[in-house]
């Protein structure tokens, strides 16, 4: 229960949480450096429609574990004081067919804290998704298409965001949506040196990338049908609509995701930044730090603002 309108974190009665914890960082650890990354070294690391075959498993989102400072209340009020938590997400995709460019793709987010409470999970985020995919292909663009500035494909699907909370305790949150997602990209633009250091890091030129381009902005549009438990629409704080831009190297990756809604103070913002250190970690594991600052970074917390930091490994892109 949660008295006073205290969140109670998720509990697993039979098994210490920490254990999960450090079960899904080994899974994510295999699948990066097995499953994942064999997959897309027997491809085009460069463009992702040359990857996809029928039954093949690859990264989707980023894979990453990272550690961060837990959002003060009320996203968790059984606090002690400055708790800490960590955090994963590991998101999987396949082509259905080679019919079309239908993929099925699963991400799961968790959080536990691990410095308080028996380390509960304080929150788990399930997203399936569904969507057919048309990306462009460079190999039949003119060499002005290719180097310019332009539509490079678009994504059609939908999607099924929910933390699996009893609706009982009235922390129940879901939602669905239909999305369209526009990309674009510009062919002409380099990395400066300072950021493509390849040669000098050692990193080979054909590694996991998931941008052929520099510079890729991708647009998402979503109509959306979800409430809590109390009958709050989560689209009013979620929003409509989120505009990414992404600056991708074969050794550096940051990305800027921007999302407003018609709620007041629902603007947000999430920046994700990698580095490879090949002389410390496996050429395509990076160093991951990923800042915060708005609402809806979990389903749990839609309507409360926080900023926060979280640092660890990004094991796929």
């Amino acid at each position: 229960m949660h008295p006073g309108g205290a969140l109670v974190p998720v509990r697993e009665p039979w098994l210490h949480p920490g254990i999960w914890v450090l079960a899904g960082a080994l899974g994510l650890w295999w699948l990066s450096g097995g499953v994942l990354w064999a997959q897309e070294q027997a491809c085009d690391k460069r463009y992702l429609h040359d990857c996809e075959t029928d039954g093949a498993v690859v990264a989707h989102r980023p894979n990453y574990v990272a550690v961060g400072r837990v959002p003060p209340p009320p996203v968790f009020e059984n606090q002690s004081g400055e708790e800490y938590e960590m955090a994963f997400q590991l998101s999987v995709r396949l082509r259905a067919t080679d019919m079309v460019p239908l993929s099925i793709a699963y991400t799961q987010q968790s959080y536990a804290i691990f410095t308080c409470c028996s380390s509960p999970f304080r929150e788990h985020v399930f997203w399936p998704e569904v969507y057919l995919d048309y990306e462009l292909n460079p190999a039949t663009m003119s060499p002005e298409e290719r180097e310019g500035w332009g539509f490079r494909g678009a994504r059609i699907g939908a999607d099924h965001q929910s933390n699996g909370r009893d609706d009982a305790q009235g922390l129940s949150r879901s939602w669905t949506r239909a999305f369209v997602e526009l990309k674009f990209a510009d062919g002409s633009l380099q990395a400066p040196p300072w950021l493509d250091y390849t040669e000098s890091a050692g990193v080979a030129a054909n590694m996991q990338r998931r941008e052929p381009e520099f510079l890729t902005v991708r647009w998402k549009v979503w109509l959306a049908d979800g409430k809590t438990s109390s009958g709050v629409r989560l689209v009013d704080h979620l929003g409509y609509t989120q505009l990414a831009v992404q600056l991708t190297t074969d050794v550096q990756q940051l990305r800027l995701a921007f999302r407003d809604a018609s709620e007041p103070g629902s603007h947000t913002v999430q920046m994700d930044y990698g580095v490879v250190l090949p002389s410390v970690l496996r050429a395509h594991v990076m160093l991951y730090t990923q800042y915060f600052s708005g609402v809806g970074q979990t389903l749990l917390d839609f309507d409360h603002r926080h900023t926060r930091w979280l640092v660890g490994l990004m094991l796929t892109r």
